[in-house]
C-alpha cells in the first residue's frame, strides 16, 4: 500500500481538522442562539459564514473535479500549494495544479443572510426568559 508523501498527509489532516472545527462551531453557535439577542447581526453574519464554508463546491485538479465542502478544498489548496503560486479571484482560489471554486460559497452566504434576516428577525428566542 502506497502512503502519500508527508506534505500531502499534513494537508489532508489540516483539511479534515478545519472541516470538523467549522462543523463544531456551527453546532455551538446554533445551540447558543438564544444568548445572542444583544447582537443579532453579528450572529446572523457568523452563522451565514459558517454555512457558506460548509457548502459543496469542486476541487479541480488535472482533468477532473471532486465535490467537497468549501473549507476542505480551500485548506487542501492552501496547504499543498506554494504561497507564491496562489491566485485568488471571486471565482476561485488556486494554483497552477489545483483550484477550488468559491462562487458557490458566495452564493450560499448571500442566501443564508437573506433567509436568516427574514426568518429569524421576528421570532422570539427558543429559551424563554423567566422573570422573577
Amino acid at each position: 500500500m502506497l502512503m502519500p508523501p508527508l506534505p500531502m498527509r499534513a494537508a489532508l489532516l489540516l483539511a479534515a481538522l478545519c472541516t470538523l472545527a467549522v462543523l463544531l462551531a456551527t453546532v455551538v453557535l446554533f445551540r447558543r442562539r438564544a444568548r445572542c439577542t444583544a447582537h443579532p447581526w453579528l450572529y446572523r453574519t457568523a452563522l451565514s459564514a459558517l454555512i457558506a464554508l460548509l457548502c459543496p463546491t469542486l476541487l479541480v485538479a488535472g482533468h477532473g473535479g471532486l465535490p467537497l465542502p468549501t473549507i476542505t478544498g480551500a485548506a487542501t489548496v492552501l496547504a499543498a500549494a506554494p504561497l507564491d503560486e496562489l491566485r485568488l479571484t471571486w471565482v476561485g482560489l488556486g494554483s497552477r495544479d489545483a483550484g477550488v471554486l468559491l462562487a458557490p460559497c458566495l452564493v450560499s452566504f448571500a442566501l443564508a443572510m437573506l433567509v436568516l434576516c427574514t426568518a429569524l428577525g421576528s421570532r422570539t428566542p427558543a429559551i424563554p426568559a423567566w422573570d422573577d
